[in-house]
Parts: structure tokens; sequence; C-alpha cells
């Protein structure tokens, strides 16, 4: 009400976030190297204040002709002729080209050239991207030298249709995206809570395949040459780390997740969800996870639709998805990719985060070495198979992750894993090791 401001602390760091307690006494938080460290002041108006040195300041005063050099408040700026019109904003009318460049893709593991194209407005709301490349190599049949991939995005929905489907990680195998045939395919997502960590997603797509030989999921798997697809499903994830973290420490995450597929004749219902919670370990930056999965498909067993696939832990030697996979629901390391099928599953992951490994002299200022980051983990899978038979899985294995930086802003992880799967009755574990590069 005074207007005044009168100093109750005094650190050479700051406090932050204070909260009065009912003894008159504040809970404040101090800025230190180990982080937001709390402590307990009175609030008592202060004037026993150093005295701070500014030497702008000292400058000035020593040369006062620069007081005639600033340029003054923005506010006495006249933005009125700046404008030069009042209208409502058109995404689509806005878009212009952004971007294009000559790109190499993978399909069936064989290079393809081609050309990408990039449209967008000003403020992104709308995006129109095509790519259109060719295989000039290999003995694949002149139909499918040809691969085209087109989709539309806005706000929450995006269209997409790809004919021959390559992708550039192909050629960094052993996980396959491309697939022969056509696809056309609706998406729809939409943030119900934004308010990070803490974040509530609903999605849910519709597409039609045409001309598969593989599943879209399942590289491994023989498809119906013609699918209709409907799937949706709502996400929720809370989780946290501390201050000097290099994952998730702490929180929950949830997702369930139902559709049906239909091909031949018959349609194939299936429903699956997931929850993920970690606790903090006493020792700094580590925690423990456990990822629980539980699934069933509908339809008839000895079609390839009845059914979901696991295996391997599905890491490309190059590529642009989050390093530790073996938490995802399909990842199952010390088996091969899609060895697994199931009618039904439950599915346990343990995981142990160890606490990173820092590097203070490791590279030079255009390549050096952040941090190591190793982790130990552990599952278990019970499962009714196409066969109406029941398994028992296990498996156990150990990743770290080296984090690096290139040309001093650009991070990667170079991810070096083992995992050793046992199996049961006819379903063979292995060993397993895992190399990858995730880039930008």
């Amino acid at each position: 009400a005074t207007q005044k401001h009168e100093v109750l602390s005094n650190a050479s760091t700051g406090f932050f976030r204070p909260m009065l307690r009912p003894d008159g006494r504040l809970l404040v938080y101090e800025y230190t190297g180990q982080g937001l460290t709390p402590s307990l002041i009175r609030p008592e108006v202060r004037d026993d204040l150093a005295a701070v040195e500014f030497l702008g300041t000292k400058v000035v005063n020593s040369h006062p002709e620069l007081k005639q050099w600033g340029v003054g408040s923005p506010a006495k700026v006249d933005l009125e002729p700046l404008i030069l019109k009042r209208d409502m904003y058109k995404a689509t009318k806005r878009m212009k080209l952004a971007a294009s460049y000559p790109v190499i893709e993978g399909y069936k593991q064989k290079p393809a050239i081609g050309y990408y194209l990039h449209f967008e407005d000003p403020l992104q709301f709308h995006q129109l991207s095509a790519t259109v490349s060719v295989s000039p190599f290999g003995t694949m049949p002149d139909k499918e030298r040809l691969h085209a991939d087109i989709s539309y995005k806005s706000l929450n929905w995006k269209l997409r249709y790809w004919h021959n489907d390559a992708d550039i990680y192909d050629l960094a195998g052993p996980v396959l995206r491309s697939r022969k045939g056509d696809a056309f395919i609706i998406s729809y997502e939409k943030a119900k809570i934004y308010d990070p960590p803490r974040q509530l997603d609903v999605f849910g797509s519709v597409a039609g395949y045409f001309g598969l030989e593989q599943l879209p999921s399942a590289q491994n798997v023989q498809s119906p040459k013609n699918i209709y697809s409907a799937e949706a499903g709502v996400r929720y994830t809370n989780t946290t780390q501390s201050l000097g973290g290099v994952d998730h420490e702490k929180g929950v995450a949830w997702r369930v997740i139902g559709g049906a597929d239909h091909a031949d004749g018959d349609t194939f219902p299936h429903i699956w969800g997931g929850v993920d919670y970690g606790i903090p370990l006493p020792i700094s930056n580590s925690s423990v996870w456990a990822y629980a999965q539980a699934g069933v498909a509908g339809g008839k067993s000895e079609s390839p639709l009845g059914a979901y696939y696991f295996g391997s832990f599905r890491n490309n030697y190059v590529d642009n998805r989050p390093e530790k996979r073996y938490r995802e629901m399909e990842s199952f390391p010390g088996f091969e990719i899609d060895q697994i099928a199931a009618r039904k599953f439950a599915k346990l992951t343990g995981e142990v985060n160890l606490p990173p490994l820092r590097f203070e002299e490791v590279g030079t200022a255009a390549f050096f070495l952040t941090h190591a980051r190793p982790a130990l983990f552990g599952g278990t899978m019970l499962l009714r198979s196409p066969g109406d038979r029941s398994y028992r899985l296990f498996n156990v294995g150990a990743q770290v992750d080296l984090g690096f930086t290139v040309v001093m802003r650009l991070p990667m992880v170079i991810s070096l894993g083992v995992g050793r799967g046992f199996g049961d009755k006819d379903i063979d574990g292995r060993t397993e090791f895992m190399a990858s590069l995730k880039i930008l």
C-alpha cells in the first residue's frame, strides 16, 4: 500500500519461493551448486546490506555524455503507423514454401534418392510436407521403386498418404519401417491438460492399408493384403527429475488404447493399457521404476491380426526415437523381433537408473562427452499364444547411454546394451547386444 520495498533477507545467491510458517518464520530455498537448499529465516527489516557496485553506473558517472546515447523507452514508439493490416489470420492462405532439399531414404534396406518439400504458414498452424523418392538399386519389382509420403497437419488433425513407404532409418536396421503398398491415415490428438510435467492427451486414428506384405506394426509378420483400422486412446504423464538429472526420476504415467482391425471379412478388436511408476533413491539422480502393460486381442486366432508381437531392444544402429526402448510395450530384449506372439499378455519390467557419471574434459569444444547414464533392467511376461498355449518368459539386461554434444549445441546419445532372454517351451531366448546412435 505504501509502494515501498523493505529488505528482509540478504544472500549471495538469493532465496526463492518463500512460504510463511505459523511461527512467523519464512521457509525459503537457497540456490547452491547442489540444488535448491531449504532454510528457515526470520523476516526482519535489514539495513546491514553490502554495497553493490554496478560497473555501468560507474562508467556513466565518469562519462555523463553517455546518458545521451540511450534510445529511450519503447513505450514512446508510435506503433500505429507500423500496422499494415487488421484482419482475421487465415493460416491456409498464408502458407508458403518453407524448405526444400534432396533426401536419401531407405526401402527394404536399399537406398532411395528423392526430394522433400515443406509448406507452412508463419505461425505453423498448418503444414504440408511431401517426399518423393526412387529406388534405383536392388532387384525389386518396378512398381515398388517409386515412393511417396504426403502429409497435411493442423493443430490437432493430421492427414497422411504413403505409397511404398520409405524411411532413412531402414538403412541402419534391424528395425524396418518401410512398407510396400498404400495407406490413407487420418489421426487426431489434443491435450486436455497441458500443465508440464502434467499432461493428458486424447488421440485416435482411422486408416486404410492396401497391398501390404507385412503388418504395419510388425515387420516379420505376413499381413493380409488390405486392412481397415481404427484406434483411440488416452495418455497421461506426470514425471519429474531433480536438478542435474538426465532422465525422469519420479512420477507416474499411464495410457489406455483400444481399437479394431478389419480384413478378409473378419474384425479383430484389441485393447491394452500400461502404467509407469517411479520413485527416487537416496543416491542423487537415481531412481527405481516399474513399467506394467497388459492387453488382449480378439478375432480369429489363426489370423496375424489376432495377436500382439514382442521382442528385441528395437533400437536401430542410427535412430531418432527414445534411446531406452526396452521400456516400451512391444520391446522384450533377449528375443528376436516379433518372435513372441500373444493373444493375451501381462508384462512387467523393473528398472534401476544409477547415478549418471559426469565428464568435465572429455573431447573438444566442438565434440565433447557430457555424461554416461547406466541402467539395469529385468522383466517377465505371461502370455497366451495364438495356439492357446500359456508361456512365462523372463529377461535381464543393462544399458548405458553416453550423452555428447556436437558443434557445441547439438545433443546426441550413443547407447550400448545387452539383454538375456529366458524362454519357455518352444520360445527360445538368447543373448542380445545393442548399439545405437540417437541423433538430434
